[in-house]
């Protein structure tokens, strides 16, 4: 959301990092701790010896993020909280168990080949449409937008992508996922192509969006995460998911941020 800010060009006395921080803290926490109280097999120490360690922390920080993300929500206008809603219903119904898959009952996150794309049209709406409403915008040029739009979607597919790669022995076979369906190589080579997707269309936002340092900046850091998100396999550590590719959201902003004072 500070990106958001920067790139906007305005300023709400940081209201939306204040929201998107909170929000993010409760979903991330929600999200583990209804794996960890509901589903035995991840909470088998392991992979998971940590979460299953600390889960009454994590359900605590799940309930303070939620609250947190209520108050700063009440501080917001009401044209905001229409686009929240929409995102935040998927959010929770990423990991609610709302249907039936061959008589189990599944988290939308679970139906076949839907996992990444919802993931990334989260991060769109709140990423690009949010800031548009919040701050009011008129774009002329729509096709702004849609390139704004586009290049959200085609770096959080590129570097999800190797997040499903890490979870490959742990999903259902019936969410068909990426790595699933194409195999790890493949779905390296579909992240990479996402990833440098991402820095052409950001190229092509010089001048009508990014200034020429800004465009730069962002075009060094989504090259970056290309081939982080090509580096993915099975048995990486899982720092390397959790730390350097959740960490490239905040390597975005700081590039941004030393490219506008610059």
């Amino acid at each position: 959301m500070l990106e958001a800010e920067w790139s906007f060009g305005d300023s709400s006395n940081g209201i939306l990092p204040l929201f998107a921080f909170f929000s993010t803290v409760f979903l991330y926490n929600f999200q583990r701790a209804i794996k960890l109280f509901r589903s035995a097999s991840y909470a088998i120490p392991g992979r998971n010896a940590w979460l299953v360690k600390n889960r009454k922390a994590i359900a605590l920080w799940a309930g303070i993020g939620g609250i947190a993300s209520v108050v700063v929500l009440l501080l917001m206008p009401l044209r905001d909280w229409i686009v929240i809603a929409m995102a935040g219903a998927v959010s929770v119904a990423y990991v609610t168990k709302l249907g039936r898959i061959k008589g189990k009952w599944v988290a939308v996150r679970e139906f076949p080949y839907v996992k990444i794309y919802l993931i990334a049209i989260v991060w769109v709406v709140l990423g690009v449409i949010l800031p548009i409403v919040h701050f009011q915008i008129e774009i002329a040029d729509q096709s702004t937008v849609f390139l704004l739009m586009l290049e959200k979607f085609c770096f959080i597919i590129a570097i999800t992508i190797p997040f499903d790669i890490r979870d490959l022995k742990y999903d259902e076979a019936h969410m068909k996922t990426l790595p699933q369906i194409l195999g790890v190589k493949t779905s390296r080579f579909v992240a990479l192509a996402f990833g440098l997707a991402a820095v052409g269309l950001t190229g092509m936002l010089i001048g009508d969006f990014y200034s020429m340092s800004s465009g730069i900046a962002m075009m060094l850091v989504l090259c970056v995460s290309a081939f982080a998100a090509f580096q993915a396999h099975e048995n990486r550590d899982e720092l390397y998911f959790t730390g350097l590719l959740d960490g490239l959201f905040i390597l975005r902003a700081l590039a941004l941020g030393i490219a506008l004072l610059s």
